[in-house]
């Protein structure tokens, strides 16, 4: 990689808290705006959209939000329908998979959805790896239409998970399939574009307990039933499995 991606360890949750807000800023002050985060409960997963996971042909998206627009016809209002971002976002955010990438303006949010989709990965999944955090400086001069890959921020307005989120998107218009290949395509900038943070599995059940004392759970941050259900299953796993078994599953 270049120095435009930059990959960083953090021993434990302590010190991912306050060294990578410092890392990130100098004076360890955050200050919105700058960078937006998303988390992955492994840290050996590239940074790709759904859509592009499952299948192999790019025009196919179009073709599957308009069955999601005709689907969703008397659900909710018609100006989200005639609104491509906002249809994209909203189907993101109920299981479609779409070419977007979910980022949040709070890195404490990522912090949740990585340690608890680490939790909840079935028991055929790898539990063997750390988690990761990505940090994306909104800055770079890499993130533009022009180039391949947009930033989207649509109105939150009837979208209350992208607003529970602070949530917002990137969108690649290229042929490359991650946003690392994309960005290691650029010469060298002053700054990395994305930084990534990894931090050890062993971590989850402090990390997820503390962010359960902020009001940072499924409940808040998904809402609904599917929100409580999973709030309910991370307590429960929290509270009846050791960390032993936890670490071995």
């Amino acid at each position: 990689m270049n120095n435009l991606i930059t990959t960083l360890n953090y021993p434990s949750w302590e010190r991912l808290k306050t060294d990578f807000l410092m890392d990130l800023f100098g004076n360890g002050i955050f200050t919105s705006g700058r960078f937006v985060f998303r988390g992955q409960a492994c840290s050996s997963w590239p940074l790709i959209p759904s859509f592009d996971r499952i299948y192999s042909r790019p025009e196919m998206w179009d073709k599957l939000l308009q069955c999601f627009a005709e689907s969703v016809q008397g659900y909710i209002h018609e100006d989200i329908i005639q609104d491509k971002e906002r249809l994209s976002a909203l189907a993101q955010h109920y299981g479609l998979p779409t070419r977007l990438l979910d980022w949040s303006h709070s890195p404490y949010v990522s912090y949740f959805f990585a340690f608890s989709e680490h939790l909840l990965l079935k028991e055929n999944t790898t539990r063997t790896e750390n988690i990761a955090i990505w940090a994306l400086d909104l800055t770079s001069e890499v993130w533009n239409d022009e180039t391949g890959v947009q930033l989207v921020n649509p109105s939150k307005e009837g979208n209350s998970r992208l607003r529970n989120q602070d949530g917002m998107f990137t969108l690649s218009k290229t042929p490359m399939v991650t946003l690392e290949e994309y960005v290691n395509q650029f010469n060298d900038r002053p700054h990395p574009a994305l930084i990534k943070a990894i931090v050890p599995k062993t971590e989850a059940r402090k990390a997820l307990a503390e962010l359960e004392s902020m009001r940072i759970n499924p409940s808040t941050i998904l809402g609904e039933i599917e929100g409580c259900a999973k709030t309910a299953l991370i307590r429960y796993i929290l509270s009846e499995i050791d960390e032993h078994q936890l670490l071995n599953q």
